[in-house]
């Protein structure tokens, strides 16, 4: 603690004789806000983004040793793939362990006993959808919905739905579900359900993915569709068996976190539901989601002035305009009952052909920097006040 009050001491005199030397003959004030009081805990802003094969080795036992560095963290944000768990339309598997490979109960069970926060990316369409596609728009990230689909209508986005429910039924805490709802065949003699390892589930992954085409990019609208039906079957009009809520009403639907964290496209969903699901009986907006998810990676090509002296790399998150960006999200945050604003992905590459690489500085590897850049420190500076 002292060394740590003496880093920031030693910051505070650096920018007083700073700002001293440049306005020798008049002082100037400027007035600070008070600090967001959300009594949130330094452990709870850090995790990590990871594979299910991260927690096993290559004869897929659990391997205790990657366990263990995961658990450095407080929150493990899952990538699962859909197809891992639906390789066929309305055929589902979540333990793969009889067959050689990973099981999605064990992973899940192992981090809920140690306390560790998961929050489950379903992501990437799977085949049997990707086939309805003609051969030459096939790709990874198509939007999950059948070829020629209406992109902005919930029914569109049924089998995301689907799954959705299924999942949600086998690992949220909900034990009264109809298990003539459960749609896994090799446990059809006695499906699983309500296991409550999981309270977080987001749906997709950038959806505002403008780089893959249209193929793949969803506007807002297109987007809060999706999640409309992922949530709770568009306000159950999509059937039993549809959505998040309709499996388990206490697990949290986080939105797929944006590529470009601009607020609008949130915005732009939100008055979406006020069109297409209406009010609560509250008066409050009846959302499809229950956290507000952002992607921030600090580079040199954001912001007006990047047209002029962008060098396409990584840089230091007090130089970018990632409070900015912060403080635009937690104002619409307060306007939807304090909403929880989640970013869920940062960091930096070594990559030399990355526009968010590290650079080597003076004797400093890029590998030094990279450290120095994504150090705890710095992003809590950034990022906490808001």
């Amino acid at each position: 603690m002292k060394k740590t009050n003496q880093i920031i001491n030693s910051i505070l005199i650096t920018f007083i004789v700073f700002f001293t030397c440049c306005t020798p003959d008049r002082k100037e004030y400027v007035e600070v806000g008070p600090l967001r009081d959300k009594h949130i805990k330094i452990k709870d802003m850090f995790g990590i983004n990871g594979f299910e094969w991260d927690f096993y080795d290559l004869q897929y036992n659990f391997d205790t040793t990657k366990y263990n560095l995961i658990t450095n963290f407080n929150g493990f944000r899952h990538f699962l793939d859909w197809e891992r768990i639906e390789p066929e339309k309305d055929v589902f598997r979540f333990n793969h362990k009889p067959e050689g490979g990973w099981s999605y109960d064990e992973i899940y069970q192992k981090c809920f006993k140690d306390s560790m926060l998961v929050v489950v990316d379903l992501q990437v369409t799977p085949s049997w959808l990707i086939n309805t596609y003609p051969e030459h728009r096939r790709q990874r990230d198509l939007m999950p919905i059948k070829f020629g689909d209406k992109r902005d209508a919930p029914l569109s986005y049924i089998e995301i739905g689907k799954a959705g429910f299924q999942f949600a039924a086998r690992y949220g805490q909900n034990k009264k579900i109809n298990k003539n709802l459960i749609k896994v065949p090799k446990e059809s003699h006695e499906p699983i359900i309500g296991l409550g390892y999981i309270k977080y589930i987001e749906s997709s992954n950038e959806p505002d993915k403008w780089w893959k085409g249209k193929d793949c990019e969803q506007s807002p609208e297109e987007y809060a569709a999706q999640l409309s039906a992922f949530y709770d079957g568009h306000k159950g009009k999509l059937g039993k068996g549809v959505g998040v809520k309709t499996a388990d009403s206490t697990m949290n639907v986080v939105m797929g976190g944006l590529a470009k964290p601009n607020v609008e496209f949130v915005e732009r969903m939100v008055e979406w539901c006020k069109k297409n699901r209406g009010y609560k009986k509250n008066g409050e907006v009846d959302l499809c989601f229950d956290v507000i998810n952002y992607h921030m990676y600090s580079n040199d090509y954001t912001g007006w002035f990047a047209r002029f002296k962008s060098k396409k790399r990584g840089v230091a998150p007090e130089t970018n305009e990632m409070t900015k960006i912060a403080k635009s999200f937690t104002d619409l945050s307060s306007k939807l009952g304090n909403m929880p604003v989640w970013s869920t992905e940062t960091g930096y590459d070594i990559s030399e052909k990355s526009v968010q690489r590290a650079i080597p500085i003076g004797s400093k590897s890029n590998l030094i920097t990279q450290c120095r850049l994504v150090a705890p420190f710095r992003f809590i500076v950034c990022q906490i006040r808001n």
